[in-house]
């Protein structure tokens, strides 16, 4: 049971009769009936909603930013690096953390079907975090070596 914004209580019956006449259970947003939907109303009121967007708007850019920062030093690091074994290294590495980023972000907006990769630096994981730490490392190397 919880509240609305207009102070009443509904069950979780309610809501589950809701969830099935709106498609929840399908996973699809198929309205089958004339019912509005009483989750929509029940999460944050709409001053609450107003607040947060800008806040989670703002940190999802800079989150996107630092990864196109990250994209602009790979490149730079690898044409000035010396050997072209060092370029490609770093062009490869830094390719495959912004194509993962990329990816993740898309799924993440459902531009893609879930792909289960998680977003480098941030997601939870411990071998991605390693993978990604040490190519990172690598392209650190390449970039002092440069």
């Amino acid at each position: 049971m919880w509240k609305e914004d207009r102070g009443e209580t509904v069950s979780c019956a309610v809501a589950g009769r809701v969830a099935h006449n709106v498609g929840a259970h399908s996973g699809s947003v198929n309205v089958r009936s004339g019912l509005h939907s009483v989750l929509s109303r029940a999460r944050l009121s709409r001053g609450r909603q107003r607040r947060a967007a800008p806040i989670v708007s703002i940190g999802a850019l800079a989150v996107v930013a630092l990864f196109g920062v990250l994209a602009w030093r790979g490149a730079l690091a690898g044409w000035r690096a010396p050997e072209a074994f060092g370029r490609y290294l770093a062009w490869g590495l830094t390719g495959i953390l912004v194509v993962q980023a990329l990816i993740n972000v898309s799924v993440t907006i459902a531009l893609l079907p879930t792909k289960g990769i998680p977003l480098p630096f941030i997601s939870y994981g411990g071998s991605s975090l390693l993978v990604t730490l040490s190519a990172c490392g690598l392209l650190l190397n390449v970039s002092q070596h440069g």
